[in-house]
């Protein structure tokens, strides 16, 4: 949603008091992210943020801008007004910092994680481990709460349920929804398609982090806006001289 307001404030699609009103929502929308502490929407957020500036016109880029000093300008004014003090701030500065602290506790169990989950698929690396498999156990913690049927990385954890097959298959998708998205002249057209088209920047930096196909909200959600999307795609431009229906 909040990727879909700035589609819309870019193409110039909002004015006067409906700007006001999406803006307005958009507050709550910015402080839900931000007070989440997850790591992989920042990065996932500002990478959309990217696409949507990389895919949208001249002009469009000129308004994102403006709109990214917008929204600072909000979002700061948002957290003197909710009175969020030091101790919050610092902590959103530590929790940006620790993206690329490799001493941090959860980027160091990720990386012994996906080694470990690695080095078990390559004792059978085309079939993998099979659908109820584990990787197994780091030894870190006396009580690893953490279950071993998972992997903080969807790649692996493909490879590892789904074996070789299942991987090439993912990565064929995920290059043939991209080169769609790329080949679709209706991009910079339609601020509901930018905004789904942008969303692949948050979708990989959650591939990179989490199992998103163990989260069945989470695959639903991806299918739900990757299915509008190629529908947005595929369907035609009215043309310009073409009577508006009555």
């Amino acid at each position: 949603m909040f990727l879909v307001a700035l589609a819309l404030w870019v193409e110039r699609r909002l004015r006067g008091a409906q700007a006001a009103a999406v803006m307005a929502a958009v507050i709550p929308l910015l402080l839900t992210i931000l007070f989440a502490y997850r790591r992989a929407q920042w990065v996932g957020t500002v990478a959309s943020m990217g696409l949507m500036f990389l895919w949208t016109t001249g002009a469009g880029r000129a308004r994102m801008a403006a709109a990214g000093a917008l929204l600072l300008a909000l979002g700061a004014g948002a957290l003197i007004f909710l009175g969020v003090g030091h101790e919050q701030i610092a902590r959103i500065g530590q929790r940006t910092l620790s993206i690329v602290d490799n001493k941090q506790d959860s980027n160091v169990y990720h990386l012994l994680e996906s080694r470990q989950t690695l080095k078990d698929i390559l004792q059978t690396p085309v079939l993998g481990l099979g659908l109820g498999s584990r990787h197994s156990p780091l030894g870190l913690y006396e009580e690893d709460e953490v279950p071993t049927n998972i992997v903080h990385n969807t790649w692996l954890y493909i490879w590892m349920k789904a074996g070789l097959p299942g991987l090439l298959f993912f990565i064929w998708a995920a290059c043939a929804y991209l080169w769609r998205i790329l080949r679709c002249g209706r991009l910079k057209q339609q601020p509901l398609l930018l905004a789904l088209a942008s969303s692949f920047g948050l979708w990989m930096a959650m591939f990179l982090t989490g199992p998103v196909p163990w989260y069945f909200h989470q695959t639903y959600l991806m299918a739900l806006f990757a299915s509008m999307t190629i529908a947005l795609c595929g369907m035609e431009l009215p043309s310009q001289n073409e009577p508006e229906p009555s």
